[in-house]
């Protein structure tokens, strides 16, 4: 969780520059879903529109909770909820043959999909087994994390989710846009 000293401004702009670098990265992936969802529908297995709009509302989502929780009208940890939900989408639709992607990228892409999921676990678990803070409001200035066997846990499920999903989701959408690319060259080529 997001805390410490007003004095700790270097701690908040950190933060608040992963934010827009996380809104950047999910504004551009709406672009993405939109062109699995434009290939499955020449495939014979297609994807249906709820799964579409359930990738797309999970990516809106999450920005506008990046974006509210900037203004501390939700909590700043917030946004990790729809992330999880598109990691569930990124799995459903990397396990479904309606998009056809090389093995390696599906596995890989069910991977991102499970570390997502698990960072959307953080909030959740956090004020249910370490302080119900959330559910009341935003943190105070002053917060400090409670130091308990709870907060630990929680705290290292969402560093091994973020090492699974947040960090390899680049990686993972730089493969996907090779593939993109090289299967529209081989088209119009």
């Amino acid at each position: 969780m997001r805390g410490g000293t007003s004095a700790d401004h270097s701690g908040d702009i950190m933060f608040r520059t992963h934010d827009a670098g996380v809104i950047l990265q999910y504004l551009f992936m709406i672009h993405v879903v939109f062109a699995m969802y434009a290939i499955s529908q020449r495939q014979s297995v297609q994807m249906n529109k709820t799964i579409l709009y359930i990738g797309i509302g999970a990516l809106m989502f999450t920005i506008l909770f990046l974006l509210l929780g900037s203004f501390k009208i939700l909590m700043d940890t917030d946004y990790m909820i729809p992330q999880g939900v598109f990691g569930l989408w990124l799995i459903v639709v990397c396990k479904n043959k309606s998009v056809v992607f090389p093995r390696g990228l599906r596995r890989l892409g069910r991977i991102v999909g499970v570390g997502l999921i698990l960072v959307g676990t953080f909030p959740i678990a956090f004020n249910i087994f370490v302080d119900p803070i959330g559910f009341v409001g935003t943190l105070p200035d002053n917060y400090v994390d409670k130091d308990t066997p709870a907060n630990s846990m929680v705290h290292l499920i969402l560093l091994i989710g973020s090492f699974m999903g947040v960090a390899i989701l680049p990686i993972w959408s730089i493969l996907l846009g090779r593939k993109f690319l090289r299967s529209d060259s081989s088209t119009n080529g």
